[in-house]
């Protein structure tokens, strides 16, 4: 099965940015960890990254050999499972001091490994190397501002669901990365049916989705809703989680897990800065 493109365009499925200021000497400590959406396949059951290096510069136009970059310590060695961290779950990376009123314009990560297990793969099997696209890491090109005082989150979603592309002879990402400030970030919650996905879109006035809604992102080497924002899988507890999402207005679809089609659609779903919006999603 094909799995959505991901453009490169930011970084991996979640960035934290948590934030603790000192008020004597003006330092705030920042911490990265990271989120992902869920693989829209029964196929690929486990994704696993491991990162070189984290890196971040305060210059919106710095190149990648360019000076300016600072080094965030992170375990080199260690694995996460990408599809685990979903439904508002994240993984810590690493934390680093920083001048209090600062911005963070740059965000990149080196990857040294990245490996899937398919479902279908036998109990202690090799897992399937994945081949990044990218030779010079994932980068995030955004403004992040470093609060004087207090705490601040910024969160990174890696994306695993547009990322990943099923070549037919193995298996390449193409990554393309979203952040949102974690304290500035609404959040979709409600009850919808056991196996379904919910995608969200950004809505735009007049452009309600219905039941027969062809994702607009589609093309031959895409899987169905490559143009969502976000999505997230039904739990088995009736219950679904859309972290991480910027303020805005979305349209959520309720898609079948085994066959793609559409089963319901909610319009216009408002989210605000900092709050949660319950949707509950029922079949017609």
């Amino acid at each position: 099965m094909k799995y959505a493109k991901f453009f490169l365009f930011a970084i991996i499925g979640a960035i934290g940015l948590a934030a603790c200021t000192s008020a004597t000497t003006g330092e705030t400590t920042v911490q990265f960890s990271l989120t992902d959406a869920p693989v829209a396949s029964a196929s690929v059951k486990e994704v696993y990254v491991t990162f070189s290096a984290l890196d971040i510069n305060n210059s919106t136009s710095a190149g990648d050999t360019g000076s300016g970059w600072t080094s965030i310590p992170i375990d080199t060695t260690k694995e996460y499972e990408l599809l685990s961290l979903s439904n508002g779950l994240s993984a810590a990376l690493g934390s680093v001091p920083l001048s209090g009123g600062t911005q963070i314009n740059q965000i990149r990560f080196a990857v040294s490994k990245i490996e899937l297990v398919e479902t279908a793969d036998a109990v202690g099997a090799p897992r399937h190397a994945v081949t990044l696209s990218s030779s010079t890491g994932l980068k995030i090109v955004n403004a992040f501002d470093i609060p004087l005082s207090g705490s601040v989150t910024l969160v990174a979603d890696f994306d695993v669901r547009k990322s990943l592309v099923n070549t037919g002879t193995g298996y390449k990402m193409k990554p393309v990365l979203r952040a949102v400030v974690e304290n500035e970030a609404g959040e979709i919650h409600g009850t919808a049916p056991v196996g379904y996905l919910v995608f969200a879109y950004t809505s735009s006035v007049g452009t309600d989705i219905s039941l027969s809604f062809t994702d607009p992102a589609n093309d031959a080497e895409s899987a169905a809703y490559d143009g969502a924002y976000t999505s997230a899988t039904v739990k088995a507890d009736g219950t679904y989680t859309l972290a991480f999402l910027e303020a805005g207005t979305y349209d959520l679809v309720l898609v079948k897990a085994d066959d793609g089609t559409v089963g319901q659609v909610a319009n216009d779903v408002l989210v605000e800065s900092a709050k949660n919006t319950v949707q509950n999603i029922a079949l017609p």
